[in-house]
């Protein structure tokens, strides 16, 4: 177990450069194992997740390494299963993208329910529900999701709910073959587009990705290829969140504008001052924020994964606050210990409601997971006194080189 040690009220000043997106590198890496030959992904960032991800696939026969720090050589030529038991799939719940590809290129795999993270229970059904409606036969059985069929006929797919996962599962599903598949109701986040992207450049036939509707003609095989992964929009998102108060001046380089456009508008509704320029964006701190209410909701709407941050922020905001998660039911778990830096925050329901204070003040606190355990290092950066956070090795699970970054802004922040 890691403690962070965070001596808070410091302007912070400086530049980040943002790191290649987790979500969309665990995507990819599943995509990659519709490919026989080798695969080079560059700007895949260094975090646990996506070291967790690798080892999944390396227990079916995936081989990979690390051509320098973040180009990543992966090769799937060797699959020799295509079967995911626990022991890899708790590990992380995104193993279930090996799903799509694997049905896709083997017509049959099995994988044991993904562990539920911190977040609480993920259900699979949208995932089953494409699969049936596609024609394969999918079913958990024993603690087991099973999966057989081959693409063979054209299917229409509506989600009831825009998944993420799910969007993802069946697209990869239905890229081989040669039928045509339509998803509606689908997710748009700009991590799908990437992965859609890539299979593009592979020689997929993929049309709509980033809106609802997403058609899928099904190809014979896919071509190995070098690929960009996107910038991580949740790292920039945190880093804007975070200098946002207490009179910090930030400039991150290496994004994408359009991608960060919900944080932008709920910051600069909030006081702060946003700069923007081609593939880069300044924040100028308030020094002290407006109240705002925040709705997190799927993309296009504000990330679920960085409510934990602005929550924290706007501890200290004039006025009142409201926060409403539509995404995680348990992605409130942070806010019990932002009370104990002082912050007044009452819940009901999937709604916060923020009583804003002058300051906090620094007390001894918990993470659960690696966005709460951001907001809670944001948190103790704007508190008077020290702030220790136990279990801060959850931060790694989503950021890379976040110590020295936060470091480079002349944050006072250690590991012991």
């Amino acid at each position: 177990m890691k403690r962070a040690i965070v001596n808070g009220g410091e302007t912070l000043k400086g530049n980040v450069y943002i790191s290649g997106s987790k979500n969309a590198s665990i995507a990819i890496i599943a995509a990659c194992l519709l490919v026989n030959g080798e695969i080079v992904l560059d700007n895949v960032p260094r975090v646990n997740d996506v070291n967790v991800m690798l080892n999944v696939a390396e227990s079916i026969g995936v081989k990979y390494k690390w051509v320098n720090t973040n180009q990543l050589s992966i090769d799937c030529s060797d699959l020799n299963s295509s079967t995911i038991g626990y022991n890899y799939s708790k590990e992380l719940h995104a193993s279930i993208l090996f799903l799509g590809p694997l049905v896709g290129r083997f017509g049959e795999s099995s994988i044991s329910l993904p562990g539920n993270d911190n977040l609480g229970p993920r259900p699979v059904d949208l995932h089953l529900k494409g699969f049936n409606l596609k024609g394969i036969h999918a079913d958990i059985e024993n603690g087991q999701i099973k999966v057989i069929g081959h693409n063979k006929r054209d299917s229409k797919i509506y989600l009831d709910y825009p998944s993420v996962g799910a969007t993802e599962n069946l697209i990869l599903n239905s890229v081989l073959g040669d039928c045509v598949t339509v998803i509606e109701g689908a997710a748009k986040d700009p991590e799908i587009v990437n992965m859609a992207s890539f299979l593009t450049f592979m020689g997929a036939k993929i049309r709509g990705a980033g809106t609802d509707s997403v058609k899928i003609k099904g190809v014979s095989a896919l071509n190995p290829v070098r690929y960009t992964i996107m910038p991580d929009r949740m790292e920039a998102g945190t880093f804007m969140i975070m200098a946002a108060t207490n009179r910090n001046d930030i400039t991150l380089n290496g994004i994408v504008n359009r991608h960060l456009k919900p944080v932008t508008a709920k910051i600069r509704e909030a006081g702060a001052e946003v700069i923007e320029s081609e593939g880069a964006v300044r924040v100028i701190g308030a020094h002290r924020l407006k109240s705002i209410n925040v709705k997190a909701t799927p993309y296009p709407g504000f990330p679920t994964d960085l409510q934990p941050t602005i929550t924290a922020v706007l501890t200290t905001a004039l006025n009142t606050s409201i926060i409403s998660e539509k995404v995680f039911k348990s992605r409130f778990q942070h806010i019990g210990e932002l009370r104990r830096l002082g912050a007044k925050i009452k819940v009901e329901g999937n709604t916060a409601v923020i009583s804003g204070i002058e300051k906090l003040l620094g007390a001894s606190v918990n993470a659960n997971d690696s966005r709460g355990a951001a907001a809670l290092i944001t948190a103790g950066l704007l508190a008077h006194g020290k702030t220790e956070i136990s279990n801060a090795q959850f931060i790694d699970n989503g950021y890379e080189s976040w110590l020295e970054k936060l470091t480079a802004l002349k944050a006072d922040v250690k590991l012991v």
